[in-house]
Formats: structure tokens, sequence, C-alpha cells
């Protein structure tokens, strides 16, 4: 694998304290560029078989999740978040990293779901880092939602949208009453125009959000206020 930056390496292995046991990449990166989470490949560079494809590195990260863990995460997240659900996150992740190994291969091979389980919760910090990889995993969703990431409450008012995200609160001009305007001029609203509104407000969120040196956050809760 190659790396995105010519010192992931190095600093990746400042992460974890040692070497990285194989070739990776990194798939997930703070607001500031610094690995968070690492793709291995199938294979160690001796041929052993990874079982781990997805890790967490970002250090920041891996100490909330190991908090989150020795309070019970394990047993509450399989308390909380129905098994089917699980067990369907395992199939779906064996069957994609199955698909990166050559047809022509022979030997062993990694096993197992995330992490290199077949059922259940094993490791938090696993689930986590195939979440943040983009992967629909709802125990990595559950945590990401537990260490309080990527919810945003947008409240809705005039003439400013107030946002609410990482402990960050922040406005954005959205101007309700012009936007009912525009969007009510003539017998119908105009599609187009309704386009054009939420391309304006997408870009002053995006905006906003760079400025506070804040991530797109997974889900949205919003509140009309005006």
């Amino acid at each position: 694998m190659t790396y995105s930056h010519p010192n992931d390496r190095e600093r990746v292995t400042e992460l974890l304290g040692r070497p990285p046991m194989g070739p990776f990449s990194v798939v997930h990166r703070n607001s500031q560029g610094d690995p968070v989470v690492i793709e291995n490949a199938p294979f160690l560079d001796d041929g052993t078989p990874m079982p781990t494809r997805y890790w967490l590195v970002g250090s920041d990260e891996t100490y909330a999740v190991a908090v989150l863990e020795a309070n019970g995460g394990v047993r509450q997240a399989e308390l909380e978040i129905d098994e089917d659900l699980i067990t369907a996150a395992h199939d779906r992740h064996q069957i994609s990293r199955a698909a990166r190994i050559p047809e022509d291969h022979e030997g062993p091979v990694p096993s197992g779901g995330i992490g290199g389980t077949r059922r259940g919760v094993k490791c938090l910090h696993a689930h986590y880092a195939c979440f943040l990889a983009g992967e629909d995993d709802p125990v990595g969703k559950w945590v990401h939602h537990q260490l309080g990431f990527g919810v945003c409450r947008l409240e809705l008012d005039d003439p400013e949208t107030t946002v609410l995200i990482e402990g960050t609160t922040f406005s954005i001009p959205t101007q309700m009453s012009a936007i009912n305007e525009r969007l009510t001029l003539g017998s119908y609203a105009d599609p187009a125009e309704l386009t054009n509104i939420i391309g304006e407000i997408t870009d002053a969120f995006d905006d906003a959000l760079r400025i506070h040196d804040v991530g797109r956050p997974h889900d949205i809760d919003l509140a009309i206020t005006g």
C-alpha cells in the first residue's frame, strides 16, 4: 500500500509506540491532518493473515474509547444494539475484506468479522475504526455518539441559525423570513430557487465548520425555534 503523506509511516509508528506490522494506508485523519485510522493489508510482511482491517491510531480517540471500555462500554453496547445488526456488520466486513484477497492466493487468510470475531462486540476500538473508515457499523456509530462526536444540533431561527457541535456553538446567517419570501414569489415554490437556497446554506455551514475547526457531523438534530 502507499501512504498519503511521506511521513505517515513515521507518524503512525509514533502513535502506536512501535512500527506497524505490515503495509497500511491512512483512511481517516483529524482536522489537522493527523492519522486517526489506518487500513491494514490482509497480510503482514511475513505473509501472516492480518485479522484487523482497520486500526484506531489517533491518540485522543484511542484514549476516549479506552475510557468508554473501562466503564463497561462493551457490555452496554451489546445491551443497547440489536444483535442481528451487529452480526450483519460482521458479515459485511468479512465479505468486503475477502474481496481484497487475490483469487490465486494459496494459504491461510484472515477470518471472522470486525476485529477477527464473528459475533457480538469484541473491541470498541475496532468497531469505531470501521465506522470512521466509512463502514456501516452500528457499534462504531454508537461509540461515536457516546463520545459526543458527530451529532450536530441546528436551531433554525430568523435571522440566524445556531449550530451546536462537539462542544462548540456558533451561528450562520439564514434569514428565514427572506428565504420564505424567495420561495413563495409567484403562485408556487420554485424548485430551482430552493436548490439555490440549500446550496447557499450548505456553503455557509461548511465555511463555519472550517473557521471553527470542526469536522462534518454524521447526524443532525433539527429544531425550529423561530
